[in-house]
């Protein structure tokens, strides 16, 4: 019984030893081997693992693993074929600080293994700090941003790549470290928010080695709050103006406020000044009467770049005023001239109002000319008195947009001429003239009211008849009046006549002969 069972037992082990797979005849791992080693941060390395015999068909399955897969990473297994006596594979190497090892271990199915210990270098050069000083500013203040590596840049420099958290900071896309050098600045800036908010400055290598730093950015004390126009709408060739508002007082030395006009005809000054203490400022803003009208936008921007905007709309009449022109455009004084208004087309039913002026006192205009409903021209008198010398005058004519055209006319003195106006206040100026006998004497009204030059004694040549505001009357004195020989005068309409020896009542003068 004894030794039946002592064969059964064999004849069970043999069936055993020959179930056993092929690896169990020989082949089994013999080395794993990782190059380069020591390895480089971003790169890769190689590991090859080989059997002691070539594998069997099916291949073989050769499981990997990494001790710190942080700082270089394996595939979990590897296939050696059939008939190979090994195989590679791919390292993957990781970022670290400092020199760091990691053990890279094959096993085959008989549980056996091999392995290689792999020594991970950082670069030499790499980013290692990032600063930014201040830590915090109001706007529109800088800060300053320092990068720091680890070792002196090489060759063409080291370029360090930059951003930011958030996008009221603005910065460099890079900055490179100069050969030689160990750090490097750039400039950080804000722009306007609305309350004061943290930014994450981050730097990282081409080896994505990063450093990271803080920066407060203020919300300004003093900034710009409000834009205002008076009046809003306007008339092209209207002016406006415009009020920049602070959060609050200016500073010393003012606050500066940036101005601009997103078309062209509406133009504003480039920057209005808040002086010290005062929290508004004023500025005048223009419109071109030629143009076709609008809306323009208007923007006041302060140096943290904070801003407000207001619109000026722009309207132009279907109606305006499109020439003056004078005739003749020369005369001697006294002369009259005869100035014609035209307007682009025919007058609205109420007509249209043209206000007159002269730049020069010497000729007067009336202060206001109607061009009736339907009309496209009016005419105007022009009255002269004589200048010092030779000299042009320049007539405006405004309509009620604004829109304005000039004429000129030149006027020459007249030798031996006197002047007297008629003014408002009912009286001759001056009262009493003494001139030579052949003098030419000029009476211009220019009250807003008719008068007249009517002699006390009859004396037709000095007749005026009705003078209406802006004309003149021109009377010559007898070339052989004897000295002493007075001609009294007076206004009918506002003067009482003399007895001819004295000066009338009221509005009255005379004109005495050297």
């Amino acid at each position: 019984m004894n030794t039946d069972f002592r064969s059964k037992n064999m004849f069970v082990a043999l069936l055993a030893l020959l179930a056993l797979p092929v690896v169990g005849m020989g082949q089994t791992i013999k080395s794993l081997a990782i190059s380069p080693n020591p390895a480089a941060v971003g790169g890769v390395a190689t590991g090859t693992v080989t059997l002691s015999k070539v594998a069997p068909s099916g291949g073989l399955k050769i499981n990997l693993r990494s001790s710190v897969a942080a700082t270089a990473s394996v595939p979990s297994s590897l296939t050696i074929e059939a008939g190979a006596a090994n195989a590679t594979f791919t390292v993957t190497i990781h970022k670290v600080a400092l020199t760091a090892r990691t053990t890279i271990t094959g096993t085959d199915p008989s549980k056996k293994s091999a392995h290689s210990v792999l020594v991970v270098n950082p670069p030499p050069i790499r980013l290692i700090n990032l600063a930014v000083t201040p830590a915090a500013i109001e706007l529109p203040a800088t800060a300053k941003g320092t990068v720091t590596l680890s070792a002196d840049a090489t060759g063409n420099g080291f370029v360090v790549n930059l951003s930011s958290d958030e996008q009221f900071v603005s910065l460099p896309a890079s900055v490179s470290v100069k050969a030689g050098a160990k750090t490097a600045t750039f400039t950080i800036s804000g722009s306007s928010i609305a309350k004061n908010t943290s930014a994450t400055i981050k730097g990282i290598d081409a080896n994505t080695y990063s450093a990271t730093a803080k920066l407060m950015v203020q919300v300004p004390a003093v900034r710009v709050a409000s834009l205002t126009l008076t009046p809003k709408q306007v008339g092209a060739g209207v002016a406006s103006s415009g009020v920049v508002t602070l959060t609050s007082a200016a500073p010393k030395g003012g606050f500066d406020v940036d101005l601009s006009s997103d078309q062209q005809f509406v133009t504003v000054p480039a920057k209005v000044t808040v002086k010290a203490g005062a929290k508004t400022g004023t500025f005048a803003i223009t419109t071109d009467a030629s143009s076709n009208g609008g809306t323009a936008n208007l923007m006041a921007m302060d140096a943290a770049g904070y801003m407000a905007m207001a619109s000026l709309s722009v309207t132009v009449s279907t109606v305006r005023i499109s020439t003056i022109t004078i005739a003749p455009t020369s005369v001697t004084a006294p002369a009259a001239a005869t100035g014609t208004i035209k307007l682009s087309g025919p007058a609205p039913a109420a007509g249209l109002a043209i206000t007159l002026s002269s730049a020069q006192t010497f000729v007067n205009v009336p202060t206001v000319v109607t061009v009736n409903s339907g009309a496209t021209t009016a005419t105007f008198n022009i009255a002269t008195t004589s200048p010092s010398a030779t000299t042009t005058a320049t007539i405006k004519g405004v309509d009620p947009n604004g829109i304005s055209a000039t004429a000129t006319l030149t006027v020459s003195p007249q030798s031996n001429l006197a002047s007297i106006q008629m003014t408002s206040g009912f009286q001759y100026s001056p009262q009493t003239l003494t001139v030579t006998a052949g003098t030419t004497v000029v009476w211009t009204n220019v009250s807003g009211m008719p008068h007249t030059v009517t002699p006390d004694l009859s004396n037709p040549s000095m007749t005026s008849g009705t003078i209406v505001a802006g004309q003149s009357f021109v009377w010559t004195l007898p070339a052989n009046a004897k000295s002493g020989t007075k001609f009294f005068y007076h206004c009918l309409f506002h003067g009482a006549a003399g007895d001819g020896t004295t000066m009338g009542q009221g509005m009255a003068g005379v004109v005495i002969v050297k």
